[in-house]
């Protein structure tokens, strides 16, 4: 039943996306390398953020890459949320990825009512 709720939110996608562009808070925008496009695309237009593409996850980045996504979100809390408070990660900071932006392609009438994937 959640699933289904999930599915058939009505909100568009361009709602996201500008909701995502216009804040001035840090976005860790990490995701699996399907989503490349899309973080190349945040990484071009959002000045407040980081890209952090997980290669060898695939829907659970936390499961299937644990220590990395650790680290990640560590360092992303240490430089941008609160510095000084959260310790370094015991690591190098995770590689930031550099993605080709890819021109969005502009919304259908049937994406309306279906959230992003």
């Amino acid at each position: 039943e959640a699933a289904k709720l999930l599915l058939a939110y009505p909100v568009p996608r361009t709602f996201w996306r500008e909701a995502v562009y216009s804040t001035r808070k840090p976005v860790l925008y990490a995701v699996r390398p399907t989503f490349a496009g899309q973080a190349g695309n945040f990484a071009a237009n959002a000045a407040n953020g980081q890209v952090a593409i997980f290669e060898k996850a695939g829907h659970a980045l936390f499961v299937d890459e644990p220590e990395r996504f650790n680290r990640t979100v560590e360092d992303f809390l240490g430089r941008k949320v609160w510095p000084g408070l959260v310790p370094a990660a015991a690591a190098a900071p995770p590689p930031m990825v550099s993605a080709p932006p890819v021109k969005a392609k502009p919304s259908s009438a049937s994406d309306a009512g279906r959230p992003a994937r």
